[in-house]
């Protein structure tokens, strides 16, 4: 029965060594093989867009920074508008009330002389009526 034992192992022998054939052949069927390959970037090349691209930022926050302070220049004067808008809105107040004063003082004196008008008007009805009696 011996014999019958290094029957199949010299099977799987044969089988192993038929097998890497084929891994062999998959590797050179690899779709990395078929892409062509690419160099390796220029460091140097890179470096050089990177500052020009730098300069051009720092030139640009130069110009943002001049900008910002013409804003700030042309938007101090609003406080001192504010502030003389306020003051004049104070005098002017103070103006109304002096003038509701006045309108109130010129509403009475016109209601007492309508009084005096109408009792003026009222004695000459009666003295007309004294008259024609």
């Amino acid at each position: 029965m011996a014999p019958k034992a290094k029957a199949p192992a010299a099977k799987a022998e044969a089988k192993a060594k038929a097998n890497p054939k084929k891994k062999e052949e998959r590797k050179e069927e690899d779709p990395e093989s078929k892409i062509p390959k690419v160099d390796q970037p220029d460091r140097a090349a890179f470096d050089e867009k990177v500052a020009a691209i730098g300069v051009e930022i720092e030139k640009l926050q130069k110009e943002q920074k001049g900008l910002s302070e013409r804003i700030n220049e042309r938007s101090g004067g609003k406080d001192e508008f504010f502030k003389q808008k306020s003051e004049l809105r104070g005098h002017l107040d103070e103006c109304s009330k002096h003038m509701n004063a006045l309108q109130a003082r010129k509403d009475e004196i016109n209601k007492v002389f309508g009084d005096k008008q109408a009792e003026g008007r009222e004695m000459r009805q009666q003295v007309n009526k004294l008259k024609k009696s």
